[in-house]
């Protein structure tokens, strides 16, 4: 079903302070003839009276402003006990692909049925908040810790309160995390506990090793290197069927040891790192063309293959995004062929006339099985690696530079539109006719635009550099309104988009209304606030912050909600490890005023698709 586009007011947090108003009438001298006393006593008593009423008037304005800033507590949401089917059998035959299986193929999977509506205020009701109901405890284990408190409704000293509140928020969960499912591939945030739907690897602690380490939490971060150094055995890896996605393994666990070890040092990282490389390049013998399947085993006789439902097809998005990872192991290993053999794929892979790639590659022959066209799932990230990779070397390689911006200008050409009411986004095209859809994915691509046109050769006054400036920063504002116009300050999986007429130009599926903790807004927020220092996108993520806060916090953690219409939406039992890897960590980023030096996108890192920065390979 489709919501009208609401018309209520934006909320944004204000980041005034209001002064502390003077309730002293000014005192003036008397002139130079004496009073009698008894017009002094007058005076007196009317000057006093005065003084009084003003203060009562004064204090009441200030109390009356206090409480429309939202001085009272939000109330908390009330907690869902009920176990959800949390769809753990992904990862076998399907490859669990939330990021490369279309959208149809993540609803049959999980079955999540979910809708949209507006941000609505809770914090400024004049209201007393319900009392929250009690927790539901396991007998069998220990109350969990109380959660942080709410995030403050206004900024003070900068962002970094706004920082502060993103850090305590990962304290709390990764802290439960590590009670609740030490080792595990997830915590389940309704039933407290832990499970492994990708076979075992502790993927969340492996996905969250950096962003502990930038957000400073030293013993967390100490802790899993501990726990990785006794534990981590990818020989014991067992998913459904034995065999794990490539994509999804390389991005998460082997781009969270790289990231990490770039950044600490850790040699215990780079020594496993190294290992389930080794084993993910076994995917790279697929084929005579030397195009990767998409998923192989990591113990035993490796067997790569691509999954049943795919056709036999590799898919584009996870043939193309596995380069910025084992460029940056030939780097640290001194082994040329993991570069050489991951980047085989640009050149065996070859674009249609507007320099855009259909999605399922044959892998026999580097040609396509399909006419679907899409930045979203299963096209997206191969794109981003064009960029990054040329970013990555030091931008240098000007062949990979040359195919960016020729699918760039593929994607103005074919698949960029309008709607009547002025919003940017970008359309899939299907078998030549464009689907005016677009998933929540494709909202990496603002931030992607922006940094191919400050990093562009011929310079960001270039009309190509503006060009793809203009689409970024309108494609984010896109992006933000997904998010403002639902009940729940939330976005959907994807959103179909009117061109005219009635009904609004942003409409939510009635297929696909869930939101599941996905990070590429706020991707592109954090990288357009580092570029063109506008701080709206602070406030925009504060937007989201507080949502997420409000509408997918449990007692343990956090889940995706089935209906962004849904103000009574109450949490899945997943949380997915790039929760913490990607939206926690760019939150905290686009908050943290110090993050230019810790993570620099236009002069020294290079973010791989799961947020890992990793040092350009050229300034080793």
């Amino acid at each position: 079903m489709n919501s009208p586009k609401s018309n209520s007011p934006k909320s944004n947090s204000p980041s005034s302070n209001y002064s502390s108003l003077n309730t002293t009438p000014n005192n003036r001298k008397g002139g130079g003839k004496k009073r009698s006393s008894r017009f002094s006593l007058i005076g007196f008593a009317v000057l006093f009276i005065g003084t009084f009423t003003f203060g009562i008037i004064a204090g009441h304005e200030i109390a009356s402003k206090a409480s429309l800033r939202g001085a009272q507590p939000q109330p908390s949401l009330s907690r869902l006990t009920k176990e959800i089917d949390d769809g753990s059998s992904l990862v076998a035959e399907v490859v669990a692909e939330d990021r490369t299986h279309d959208t149809q193929g993540i609803r049959d999977e999980w079955d999540i049925k979910s809708g949209v509506g507006r941000v609505e205020e809770i914090h400024n009701s004049n209201s007393p908040p319900p009392p929250p109901p009690p927790p539901v405890i396991s007998p069998s284990l220990p109350p969990p810790p109380p959660p942080p408190p709410p995030p403050p409704t206004t900024k003070k000293n900068g962002n970094a309160q706004y920082a502060n509140a993103v850090k305590e928020s990962m304290k709390w969960v990764f802290g439960n995390y590590k009670k609740y499912a030490w080792g595990k591939d997830e915590l389940r945030p309704n039933t407290k506990d832990g499970h492994d739907p990708w076979g075992g690897m502790a993927v969340t602690m492996v996905d969250s090793l950096d962003t502990l380490f930038l957000m400073g939490l030293k013993d967390e971060f100490n802790e899993s290197i501990q726990w990785i150094t006794q534990n981590l055995d990818f020989n014991k890896v067992s998913p459904g069927d034995g065999y794990v996605s490539v994509f999804e393994t390389t991005i998460r666990s082997l781009g969270g040891m790289l990231s990490a070890y770039d950044m600490s040092g850790e040699e215990i990282l780079k020594t496993k790192a190294i290992d389930l490389g080794d084993r993910l390049f076994k995917a790279f013998d697929c084929s005579g063309r030397g195009i990767p399947c998409g998923q192989v085993r990591l113990n035993g006789n490796p067997q790569p293959k691509n999954a049943g439902w795919t056709g036999g097809s590799s898919l584009l998005a996870e043939i193309g995004t596995l380069q910025v990872e084992f460029r940056y192991l030939s780097k640290i290993t001194g082994n040329d062929e993991y570069k050489k053999k991951a980047g085989n794929v640009f050149d065996v892979v070859k674009p249609n006339g507007d320099g855009l790639y259909p999605i399922y590659v044959n892998s026999n022959t580097g040609g396509f099985n399909n006419d679907k066209i899409t930045l979203g799932a299963m096209g997206d990230s191969y794109y981003e690696y064009l960029l990054k990779c040329w970013i990555q070397g030091g931008m240098k390689e000007d062949n990979i530079r040359a195919m960016y911006d020729k699918s760039m200008n593929g994607v103005h050409k074919r698949l960029i539109q309008h709607t009547d009411g002025g919003l940017l986004f970008i359309a899939d095209l299907n078998n030549g006719r464009l689907d005016l859809k677009m998933d929540h994915l494709v909202c990496f691509m603002g931030g992607l635009l922006v940094l191919g046109a400050y990093t562009d050769p011929q310079g960001l006054e270039s009309d190509r550099a503006q060009r793809d400036l203009k689409a970024g920063i309108a494609l984010t504002e896109t992006c933000y309104e997904m998010y403002h116009r639902q009940s729940t300050g939330l976005a959907p999986e994807y959103a179909r988009f009117n061109k005219g007429g009635a009904g609004g130009d942003i409409q939510v599926p009635g297929d696909a209304p869930h939101y599941i903790l996905r990070p590429e807004t706020v991707e592109s927020f954090f990288i357009l606030h580092q570029l063109t220092k506008d701080e709206k996108y602070v406030e925009w993520g504060w937007e989201v912050f507080n949502a997420i806060e409000r509408h997918c916090k449990t007692e343990v953690g956090f889940g995706g909600i089935r209906d962004v219409r849904n103000v009574n939406a109450k949490p899945d039992n997943r949380m997915e490890s790039f929760f913490l890897a990607e939206t926690m960590k760019y939150l905290y980023l686009l908050f943290d005023e110090e993050s230019e030096s810790k993570v620099n996108v236009l002069t020294m890192h290079v973010f791989n698709t799961e947020a890992h920065p990793m040092r350009r390979i050229d300034l080793f």
